[in-house]
């Protein structure tokens, strides 16, 4: 059996990793021989591992999975941290989906206020923001406005947008959700229902369905979700399509 590459950052340690592992290897088993090797003395039970391929965290009793160079984030002290940054991406995920799932439903105005706060602001910004609390007066009425659109810009920036995906293939149906972000365009949730299936786009494409609208165009998939004015909590419907084999 063929051995994957994993390219793991181990957080609060700041310590990176690169390993050949099988398949099959459970989450826990990589736990563990990560609490051996760093002498970690953390209940490995309260870890967490995200995937930058498939942009959700894994389930410690499932398998890593046929996968190659794929990046894991594993925060071995999850309790101590509100918010986590999924690596390399602007994408924002609650310690768990569950726990993302239900502090939306009962705690909204909470979410959204801990969403902002942990969105990263660049230099230029900040200081616009810092400018409009303030209270300083804009030299002249077009600057005022070039400050405002750039305030919406930001805001646009730091919304995050939950997808229900209901994937297709043949017969066998699956859910999971994940989370992006409204710039990312709608070829990035195709890639990730490739990569939650461990499927590659050599031998696998897959067709979105939102509304009832067919979104395969590729001019339509290098759009933004912003653009087109996709927002939270919208179901997508995938369907699989084998090349050189059947369709969905």
């Amino acid at each position: 059996m063929s051995q994957g590459h994993l390219i793991i950052m181990i957080k609060p340690l700041n310590q990176n990793l690169n390993i050949e592992m099988d398949p099959d290897t459970q989450v826990k088993e990589l736990f563990e021989y990560i609490q051996n090797e760093f002498k970690i003395a953390s209940d490995i039970r309260n870890w967490t591992c995200y995937s930058e391929q498939k942009r959700i965290y894994l389930d410690h009793q499932g398998c890593i999975g046929k996968v190659q160079n794929e990046k894991l984030t594993i925060n071995t002290q999850p309790n101590e941290q509100l918010q986590q940054i999924t690596p390399d991406s602007n994408l924002i995920k609650a310690s768990s989906q569950l726990q993302y799932t239900q502090n939306q439903q009962a705690f909204p105005a909470q979410v959204q206020q801990q969403q902002i706060q942990i969105q990263p602001l660049n230099q230029s910004s900040q200081q616009i923001q810092n400018k409009l609390q303030s209270g300083n007066q804009p030299q002249q009425q077009n600057y005022n406005q070039a400050q405002l659109q750039n305030s919406s810009q930001v805001q646009n920036q730091s919304q995050t947008v939950n997808i229900n995906f209901i994937i297709t293939d043949g017969n066998i149906k699956r859910q999971f959700q994940s989370i992006f972000n409204s710039n990312d365009k709608l070829e990035n949730l195709a890639d990730a229902v490739l990569a939650y299936l461990g499927v590659t786009k050599e031998i696998a494409s897959c067709d979105l369905i939102i509304f009832d609208q067919n979104y395969n165009h590729p001019t339509k998939r290098e759009k933004t979700l912003h653009q087109l004015s996709i927002k939270s909590e919208v179901t997508v419907d995938a369907r699989l399509r084998w090349i050189g084999g059947s369709q969905y």
